[in-house]
Order: structure tokens, then C-alpha cells, then sequence
């Protein structure tokens, strides 16, 4: 998963990349939009870049770390999501404890939590007090279609970057180029969209 594989998102993608570039990257993020617009996935194409050992803008998908968050193995890569329609305490509570130890292979360990506002209320506070001080090396990226469920208090500890739907026409010219479909077919699966 790199930025050239997602259609849209393109100043959302700059701003990363600018991120990275003059190295300011914050401790927090919160990629908030509809469900189903590209957060996660651009959650991982940054993950991924800033795992790589190559340190560019872009993962350079050929050193060791790229590989392995490729394949789903990165040590540094921890992925926290709902089971059962809920984010359990001791969920959190485990990802709290991975925080305590370093990195194993990268300068960094980062902490994906999709559908964030599916956390338990105590999961909330626990949360909350990680992002107050969080170590050093440790970047979280919470996902989210429903942020007004999250804690006014995390959110303010979190960088909010909000995602919009797709322009049509994109999502049009992907279906004509990438799945051969004519204009009219793509038009027609484009408004489900």
C-alpha cells in the first residue's frame, strides 16, 4: 500500500508527505470522514512510509520493513480494531503495554486504531492518558467515521485530518482504466458509490 495507490485524497496526501519532508510529524492523528472514503488506507500507505528504512516520502517497498508490512508482519505496525462491534478495555490495555517497549526494527511504533469511536468508555480514558505523554517513538492514527463519539479531551490531543468523498469523475476514469469498464458502466456503478 504506497500514496500512488489511492485515487483522490490528493492535498490530505501532500500534507502528509510535508509532514514527513520537514519532520514534524505529531504523536496523534485522527483520520475522520464517511465510512468507506480511504482512511485506512491511507492510514497504512503512511504507516508504511514512515516504517521505511529508506525514510523518503514514499515506502520504498524494497528494504526489509516494507516487505514485512507488506505481508502483514511488521513488529512496529499494531493494528487495533473492533471485535464484536466494540474496542474492549483490555484491548486498549494491551496496546498500552506495547507502547512500554521499543521499537524492534524501526525508529518508530505505530498504533492503527480503525473504527476509534467504537472504543469502550473506559477504553476512552485509557487512551487518553497514553496520548498525554506518549513515548518518543510511538505515533497513533485513530480512524473514524463517527469522532463526536470519541472524548472532546482526545480529540484535542490528536492532529484532525478530515477526509471527503471522492470526486465522481475519479472514480469514474479508475473503472474506465483500471476495470476496462465503458463510460456507461461506470457511470452506472459509480452513483453506488
Amino acid at each position: 500500500m504506497d500514496f500512488k495507490d489511492i485515487i483522490g485524497h490528493e492535498k490530505i496526501i501532500q500534507g502528509l508527505q510535508n509532514i514527513i519532508k520537514n519532520n514534524t510529524i505529531n504523536h496523534s492523528y485522527l483520520f475522520e470522514g464517511e465510512e468507506s472514503i480511504g482512511k485506512k488506507r491511507l492510514a497504512y500507505a503512511f504507516a508504511k512510509t514512515l516504517l521505511c528504512r529508506d525514510e523518503g516520502l514514499e515506502p520504498c517497498n524494497s528494504c526489509l520493513s516494507c516487505h514485512k508490512f507488506d505481508s502483514g508482519n511488521h513488529p512496529d505496525f499494531i493494528l487495533v480494531k473492533a471485535e464484536n462491534s466494540i474496542i474492549t478495555v483490555d484491548q486498549i490495555e494491551d496496546m498500552i503495554r506495547q507502547t512500554t517497549t521499543l521499537p524492534l526494527e524501526s525508529k518508530r511504533k505505530i498504533f492503527v486504531i480503525d473504527d476509534s469511536h467504537k472504543m469502550h468508555i473506559n477504553g476512552k480514558n485509557k487512551l487518553l492518558k497514553i496520548l498525554e505523554e506518549p513515548p518518543e517513538y510511538v505515533n497513533f492514527i485513530l480512524i473514524s467515521s463517527n469522532p463526536r463519539e470519541l472524548l472532546p479531551t482526545i480529540i484535542s490531543r490528536v492532529q484532525s485530518i478530515q477526509f471527503y468523498p471522492i470526486e465522481y469523475s475519479k472514480i469514474i476514469d479508475l473503472l474506465v482504466e483500471k476495470f476496462s469498464k465503458s463510460h456507461a458502466q461506470a457511470e452506472f456503478i459509480a452513483e453506488f458509490t
